[in-house]
């Protein structure tokens, strides 16, 4: 049996991975949290109870074959996985926080492929650069030589504190009220806010090196859903009709009608696409696709490479 410890099942996207991870027979779970709460806290996987004591020091973790963290900020707690990253290089370590704490550790990782290729300590693919692959893969036939992808996340990557807080800000500024509360010092109420996209294009670049890619990323409003913009420059022309029937025979990627609604990715395993837009010239595509993040390229990216690890 393989043992896995997985940090703050409680988060967003800990509940997900921990639903997904026990579906596997031959894993056996355990769980921790990082938060400042002394006490256990109780998490319900896969329909029974279990007990999450905090994580008190570094040898709670030493018993696991593999780790995987899924916090959503940084907490003292996690000075224990410090050190154990420190003592043991040979332990398989997942990182799915939204933190780049442990960047300096680990290798992006689309699936299991990254464990032989990149060493076991890994950070999950943002899930625009998942969306990317995807699409990659099935135009190949076409030669992709460079591509663009604006990736705009929900404010659910920042947990559910943000999700309330969001709300109770909307609620604030439609009452013609001073938002009171800061999202990561902003209002993302009715607002959107660009960042810096570096980590984006440096991760694309060891995940794609053939493809010269540039990214943008920008912080929606909105509560739940990935929408991400991939527009692709290719040496073999192409249709419209061509591109919806090589991306649906992936059999991860379905074409939806306009108007496309980030409601209608919520809990799906898959990528939705909005009908794309080819040049005349058959050479540029451009594709709006959504995506649910905690599954695609979080959860269930998470279960395909921990299934690798052993």
């Amino acid at each position: 049996m393989f043992r896995l410890a997985l940090i703050d099942p409680l988060t967003l996207l800990g509940r997900e991975t921990a639903t997904a991870l026990a579906q596997n027979p031959n894993l056996e779970l355990g769980f921790f949290h990082s938060s400042d709460d002394d006490e256990h806290q109780i998490a319900q996987v896969a329909g029974r109870p279990e007990l999450v004591p905090p994580l008190s020091n570094a040898g709670d973790l030493e018993e696991f074959d593999a780790i995987v963290l899924a916090a959503e900020v940084e907490g003292a707690r996690l000075e224990h996985l410090d050190r154990v990253l420190e003592n043991r290089a040979d332990v398989p370590f997942l990182d799915m926080s939204p933190s780049h704490r442990y960047r300096h550790l680990t290798s992006v990782a689309l699936d299991h492929h990254a464990l032989a290729s990149s060493g076991p300590r890994l950070h999950l693919a943002h899930p625009s650069l998942v969306v990317a692959s995807l699409f990659l893969e099935a135009l190949r036939p076409f030669e992709p030589t460079h591509a663009t992808i604006a990736a705009t996340d929900p404010i659910s990557v920042l947990g559910l504190g943000a999700v309330e807080a969001l709300a109770r800000q909307a609620a604030q500024r439609l009452q013609g009220e001073e938002v009171t509360q800061r999202i990561a010092d902003q209002v993302f109420a009715f607002n959107m806010a660009a960042h810096p996209a570096g980590y984006l294009e440096r991760d694309s670049l060891h995940l794609f090196p053939e493809v010269g890619i540039a990214a943008t990323f920008t912080m929606s409003g909105c509560f739940h859903g990935h929408l991400v913009h991939l527009g692709l420059w290719l040496e073999q022309p192409t249709t419209a009709d061509d591109v919806v029937a090589d991306c649906e025979r992936s059999g991860a990627i379905l074409t939806s009608p306009f108007p496309l609604n980030l409601d209608a990715i919520g809990d799906a395993n898959g990528i939705l696409m909005a009908p794309p837009s080819v040049s005349a010239d058959g050479r540029s595509v451009l594709i709006q696709a959504m995506v649910d993040g905690t599954r695609v390229g979080g959860a269930l990216t998470a279960a395909e490479i921990v299934r690798g690890m052993w």
